[in-house]
């Protein structure tokens, strides 16, 4: 029997309750302020404090909030956090923690491409923190849906996870959390490069990928799809449905590529 992956456990953060000397990399435990226990993080002067949460792929995708009390003494108004997956970073919104411990917290959903869950915390000597947290949206593995064929390897959809055949036939392989359901896989080639796009219904906008496993959100003026159909002609065409009786038509849908037709 071919058997499916399973969802990936929640990473844990080191010293999450600040009472250890490590974990974290920049600043110092410092017992001037505490949340808990007996210490709290002092911020650097000169760099944001982080720590590198155990990867694993199956995170690629992913949304996490990360959380943490920040207390400021008199001359601090504001501390944020941040979480960036070794492409982007997001930066939460400041939070207000002049002589009050605070929650404060950010949200990232990880790209596709993402190779890290770094967590940071706003430089500053007069930051302190404590009881971090970090929580993973709810994963779980799909029913089958939808198959396709793609730089040899055969690909399926299961509910939000993007999987690919092992080399012995014997597992699905977990590749990518897609932000929402995974309603169409269709191969494309534009100017003689094979490229596999994956439709998230009409809600939510398409990701191609290349043979590389390299993936793209479509930043077109026109996104959500349904389902894709490749039909080969003097110039093949993709056509993608948007609605329950409208589609529209691209001869190269990739970002910056050619527009998508009128809806017929």
């Amino acid at each position: 029997a071919v058997t499916k992956p399973s969802a990936p456990s929640a990473p844990s953060i080191v010293n999450a309750d600040m009472e250890l000397t490590t974990g974290w990399t920049n600043g110092a435990r410092s017992s001037s302020f505490k949340h808990g226990g007996t210490y709290s993080w002092q911020g650097s002067a000169t760099d944001d404090t982080y720590q590198d949460l155990t990867w694993d792929a199956k995170y690629k995708g992913v949304s996490f909030t990360f959380t943490c009390w920040g207390y400021g003494d008199s001359t601090e108004t504001g501390m944020k956090l941040k979480i960036n997956d070794g492409v982007s970073t997001t930066i939460g919104s400041a939070a207000g923690v002049n002589g009050i411990w605070t929650q404060i917290t950010v949200t990232m959903r990880l790209s596709p491409n993402a190779t890290q869950l770094r967590l940071l915390l706003l430089k500053g000597t007069n930051c302190y923190y404590d009881d971090a947290a970090i929580t993973m949206e709810t994963l779980s593995v799909g029913a089958p849906k939808v198959f396709a064929e793609f730089n040899d390897n055969l690909w399926l959809s299961l509910g939000q996870v993007l999987t690919k055949l092992n080399g012995t036939g014997t597992a699905y392989d977990w590749v990518a959390w897609m932000p929402a359901t995974i309603t169409c896989l269709e191969v494309f080639t534009v100017s003689n490069t094979d490229y596999l796009f994956i439709a998230l219904g009409t809600s939510n906008a398409y990701f191609y990928m290349t043979t590389a496993e390299a993936f793209t959100k479509s930043t077109a003026v026109v996104t959500t799809f349904q389902f894709f159909k490749t039909v080969h002609t003097t110039a093949d065409t993709l056509y993608g449905n948007d609605g329950v009786n409208t589609i529209r038509s691209t001869t190269n849908p990739l970002n910056g590529g050619t527009a998508w037709s009128a809806q017929t």
